[in-house]
């Protein structure tokens, strides 16, 4: 789940293993076809997104690709130089074959999944298999009881069927706020201008939110529940000041330097 406001504290942490000779990896991994669905309003019109909302979701889908594809060209020439650049170390703290492991699963295939066509469909529930992720809108007025996950500050939220329920990620009202990559991009230059260079305003663009929220989807990380983030910390700052063995271990951290490969290229130098 992802609140830009809230931070959420985990009592584990989740332990990744990372697989030795991972340069030998291929830039786009092959993994198992994810379907991208959709639960429009037609019949279910308290968790159903109307026209207007599936047209951002679909324009968000395309910007996480693209982010996603810049970022895997940006993280997986790093791991091949052995370097560690200023952005990788503020906020991931892993190099080399570790870092290339990482993003192939992470970033890559992620970005790969989300270029997928996204197909409508009127039963959330109904279908929904290992392989399947269906994106739904629960209206403002939707209880919790009747199915909405969402809280005032959270710009999404996802759910798995390794987890007993099913592999969803409800968009809440503020994915829908009118966040974009060049807002974002415009904030944070003024923000780098003034020093704050591990504390600009996080992002809203909704594209940003899909890769983070993909830090939580099964589906999306190759089927292994394993793999899948808890949000430790939120804010840029917190991110950043999280113990350099925990930052690839937090959701927002990997939102976050997507997004800097993104605006910002010359922080990877």
């Amino acid at each position: 789940m992802l609140s830009k406001i809230a931070l959420s504290y985990i009592v584990g942490f989740i332990c990744v293993t990372h697989a030795p000779q991972i340069l030998a990896r291929p830039l786009f991994p092959r993994q198992a076809t994810v379907t991208l669905q959709v639960l429009n309003n037609s019949v279910d019109t308290k968790l159903g997104c109307s026209a207007a909302q599936i047209a951002t979701l679909q324009s968000a889908l395309t910007d996480a690709s693209n982010i996603a594809s810049v970022a895997a060209r940006t993280l997986s020439g790093v791991a091949l130089s052995g370097t560690s650049p200023e952005a990788v170390t503020n906020f991931l703290g892993i190099t080399g074959a570790q870092l290339a492991d990482q993003t192939a699963t992470r970033i890559t295939a992620v970005g790969t999944a989300y270029a997928s066509s996204l197909e409508q469909i009127t039963d959330l529930v109904n279908g929904n298999t290992d392989q399947t992720l269906r994106f739904y809108c629960p209206a403002a007025t939707t209880s919790a009881q009747e199915g909405n996950p969402c809280e005032s500050d959270d710009n999404a939220a996802t759910d798995n069927l390794q987890e007993g329920k099913i592999n969803k990620m409800a968009l809440c009202d503020l994915f829908f706020a009118g966040g974009s990559l060049a807002s974002d991009t415009t904030t944070y230059n003024a923000d780098k201008a003034a020093g704050k260079l591990t504390s600009f305003t996080s992002p809203n663009d909704p594209g940003i939110t899909l890769i983070h929220e993909a830090q939580h989807s099964v589906p999306l990380l190759g089927g292994d529940l394993s793999l899948v983030l808890e949000d430790i910390a939120i804010s840029v700052a917190q991110c950043a000041a999280l113990p350099a063995s925990d930052k690839e271990d937090n959701a927002e951290n990997w939102a976050l330097i997507a997004f800097l490969a993104q605006v910002d290229p010359s922080r990877f130098a």
